[in-house]
């Protein structure tokens, strides 16, 4: 949705043109995806889901596990409306550290105010819970805002993790 993509453009912009590598956390495409904006020259683009698809480049092996993806595999980890269909959003946000290298950046993105969608629909995420997740993690420099109206609208983490 457009919240979300404009959150992902702008955070875009604040990455490095050198060679990163990005990991997609539910990059499945059920109604638009990231890939336009996070493969350019001279990044390289990973969209990784729990099931295949349009847009899936690997399956997760595990949903909380993530055991295909070794530690410290990527420069960049960003997921988009996908925390909030984990069961355990502490654990989703573990694994986002586990690979992240150090120094890399995080953005999660998660709807504060949705309808129930594709199962399982599990929590809507305020800023003060993105801000806890990220924090619980060992994610630093943490900044956390909302975007959208008032009854539909996401909360956007963008954190590092320490060097």
């Amino acid at each position: 949705h457009e919240s979300a993509y404009l959150a992902a453009t702008r955070f875009s912009k604040t990455l490095p043109d050198k060679p990163l590598r990005i990991a997609d956390i539910g990059s499945y495409n059920e109604n638009g995806c990231l890939r336009p904006i996070f493969q350019r020259e001279p990044w390289q683009y990973m969209g990784y889901d729990i099931r295949p698809g349009p847009n899936v480049d690997a399956i997760l092996e595990g949903e909380h596990e993530w055991r295909n993806i070794p530690n410290a595999a990527f420069d960049v980890v960003v997921s988009v409306s996908t925390i909030e269909h984990a069961k355990y959003p502490w654990l989703f946000m573990t694994q986002v550290f586990r690979i992240v290298k150090p120094g890399g950046s995080v953005l999660i993105i998660a709807p504060y105010g949705w309808e129930y969608h594709y199962p399982p629909d599990c929590w809507r995420i305020m800023p003060d819970g993105m801000r806890a997740v990220m924090e619980y993690v060992g994610l630093t420099g943490v900044e956390v805002y909302h975007q959208g109206v008032t009854l539909r609208g996401d909360t956007i983490g963008v954190a590092t993790k320490p060097a």
